[in-house]
């Protein structure tokens, strides 16, 4: 099985190495998940673009793939840019955590703020692509679910687009629920709309 050490401060990590072109994770890997490194930005985002990219159309990404690598303004908004680390594997996957998920709506959203009140929620969810269906998504999750728990917030809430649906299935089996209130489109910078579903889990 894997396991999972949850580190809730910003401690130096058990190891650090950089991801591998090609890597081979076994499913008994240890998972730990902590807080990112200043200078671990740069591969975060690029970890996260690399998740994303076989989504979408490349054209469709645009500014949205351009905000994926900024982690730098994603660490400004969200309390905090959480990591996943597989020992000799290094950083495999990430996500930003909102203790209050209405801070990480953009303007056009903000009509959906009174259905977020005590709602803890995270973004950009992303899993290096060798290292998908090893854990590493449902880890993250946990932490945060817990995390939530912990800071005594009523639910926790998340936006995904609905083309991913491998995340929704992760979602569903933890225990999230569809959640329209919070369902918005946008559309890409190639004039595409793209709908975005919510989730909730309520403690």
């Amino acid at each position: 099985g894997i396991t999972v050490s949850a580190e809730w401060t910003l401690g130096i990590p058990a190891y650090y190495a950089d991801i591998r072109k090609a890597m081979v994770i076994e499913p008994s890997s240890t998972i730990i998940i902590r807080c990112a490194r200043l200078d671990e930005y740069d591969q975060i985002g690029e970890l996260t673009f690399a998740a994303y990219q076989d989504l979408f159309d490349r054209e469709d990404l645009g500014r949205y793939g351009e905000s994926m690598r900024d982690v730098k303004s994603r660490a400004a908004k969200a309390d905090i840019v959480l990591v996943a680390e597989m020992y000799g594997h290094g950083i495999v996957g990430a996500l930003d955590y909102y203790n209050d998920y209405a801070d990480a709506l953009s303007k056009p959203n903000l009509e959906h703020l009174e259905h977020l009140e005590g709602c803890a929620g995270f973004r950009l969810l992303a899993v290096h692509p060798s290292a998908q269906r090893k854990g590493v998504g449902r880890a993250l999750v946990r932490w945060c679910v817990d995390r939530a728990r912990h800071d005594g917030r009523c639910s926790i809430v998340l936006n995904s687009g609905s083309i991913m649906q491998g995340a929704q299935r992760l979602y569903k089996a933890l225990g999230f629920e569809q959640y329209p209130k919070i369902e918005f489109e946008f559309r890409s910078d190639t004039g595409k709309m793209i709908q975005v579903i919510g989730m909730r889990l309520n403690f």
